[in-house]
C-alpha cells in the first residue's frame, strides 16, 4: 500500500476518524461500521463497498476505485458494470438492508436473492448477475436450486 504525501479531502472523507467513532458508539450493527473495517490491505475490495460508500459520501464509485487504485489497493472493477446505473445498484444493495454483506459473507441464500431480485422488479438471474458483477458473494442460481431440490423429501 503506498499511502499519498498529503492526504485530499477524498482521503479524509474514505478514511475518517469520525467512522470508527460511529462505529464505537453504535449498537454494534455490521450497518454502522466503516466501508473498510472487514478488509486488510492485501484484500480485494469489492466493488460494492464502493457502491455505499459513494452513496454515503456523495461521491462517484468509480472517483473512489479510482483513489484506492492509487494507493495500490485492488479493487474488483474501475466502475459500475455496464447497463447497470448507480440508482439501480444501490437499488439492489438496499433492497435487503436487514442482512448486510462483507467480503468474508457467505454465499447469498437463495431465499434472500429472490426477495431482492422481488423488491427490485427483476428476474432473479438478472439480479443474481449484477449482484455477483458488484462483488456480493452469489453463487450459481441453478446449482443453488438443483441443491435446495435434493433436499426436498420425495413421496
Amino acid at each position: 500500500m503506498v499511502l499519498p504525501q498529503r492526504p485530499t479531502a477524498l482521503d479524509n472523507e474514505l478514511f475518517s476518524y469520525e467512522s470508527l467513532s460511529r462505529m464505537n458508539a453504535g449498537d454494534g450493527s455490521e450497518q454502522d461500521d466503516p466501508w473498510w473495517f472487514w478488509l486488510s490491505p492485501d484484500d480485494e475490495i469489492p466493488f460494492f463497498l464502493l457502491v455505499l460508500a459513494a452513496r454515503d459520501l456523495g461521491r462517484r464509485p468509480k472517483e473512489l476505485a479510482s483513489r484506492l487504485r492509487s494507493y495500490g489497493l485492488r479493487v474488483s472493477r474501475y466502475d459500475l458494470p455496464p447497463g447497470l446505473t448507480l440508482r439501480d445498484a444501490l437499488r439492489l444493495l438496499t433492497a435487503d438492508m436487514d442482512s448486510m454483506w462483507t467480503p468474508q459473507s457467505a454465499p447469498m441464500p437463495l431465499a434472500q436473492l429472490v426477495r431482492i431480485a422481488r423488491s427490485a422488479d427483476l428476474p432473479v438471474l438478472e439480479t443474481a448477475r449484477h449482484l455477483r458483477e458488484l462483488g456480493v458473494h452469489v453463487d450459481d442460481v441453478a446449482t443453488t436450486v438443483r441443491a435446495a431440490l435434493a433436499r426436498v423429501p420425495s413421496a
